[in-house]
């Protein structure tokens, strides 16, 4: 078992690196065999397609990310240095894998009927089990006073998830930010007011 382990790691090792690299259509399973160092035919055992080996590549780094926001968010130290920390390791999560990313979105626009639904729903599971990890930083913060009352931690956690990936988005496409990840999070944290504008707020809602 871990012999097979290991030969699987190896291709999807092999294959992340080309995919990383190089567009889907230009990627065979002969070059991925090549750079595995295994015959073509070994593959075949282990993934039953190019899309299933990519699919199988990106679900294994999500499932890094989760298991490093988990233990991110149980982490000692202070509210704010866990939630930056953890910040910090899903921003650098898609930065690494912006491509491959990328590669499985227009996979996903390819796949039809019932193969494209059970796509969406793997997507959709990984990307909640994500964000409850992620709202486990901001319990800590309910708990210990810092954060707001009256908003679920999940929400605040969705708002900051949504924010830090358009945040990444500016950033993979060329377009600068003048704000650093610690003051985006700081900004969400504080909010976008002038400290003492409580008059200026107070006659907008009024």
């Amino acid at each position: 078992m871990r012999k097979t382990d290991a030969k699987r790691r190896q291709i999807m090792s092999a294959g992340e690196g080309l995919f990383a690299a190089q567009r889907y259509d230009e990627i065979t399973m002969d070059a991925v065999a090549c750079a595995a160092g295994v015959g073509k035919g070994t593959i075949y055992r282990y993934f039953s397609s190019k899309e299933a080996l990519l699919l199988a590549i990106v679900e294994a780094a999500r499932e890094d990310l989760l298991q490093a926001v988990v233990e991110t968010s149980q982490a000692p130290g202070d509210f704010h240095r866990v939630l930056l920390t953890t910040c910090r390791r899903i921003v650098d999560f898609h930065e690494q894998r912006h491509h491959i990313l990328q590669q499985v979105f227009l996979i996903g626009k390819r796949l039809a009927g019932e193969s494209k639904g059970e796509f969406h729903r793997r997507w959709h599971d990984d990307y909640m089990r994500l964000l409850r990890a992620f709202a486990q930083v901001f319990e800590r913060g309910i708990a210990a006073g810092v954060m707001r009352e009256g908003v679920k931690a999940e929400t605040m956690a969705g708002i900051l998830l949504n924010q830090l990936y358009g945040w990444g988005a500016m950033r993979m496409h060329g377009r600068n930010s003048d704000l650093s990840l610690e003051s985006l999070v700081e900004l969400f944290c504080l909010g976008a007011y002038r400290r003492g504008a409580d008059e200026v707020l107070s006659q907008a809602q009024s």
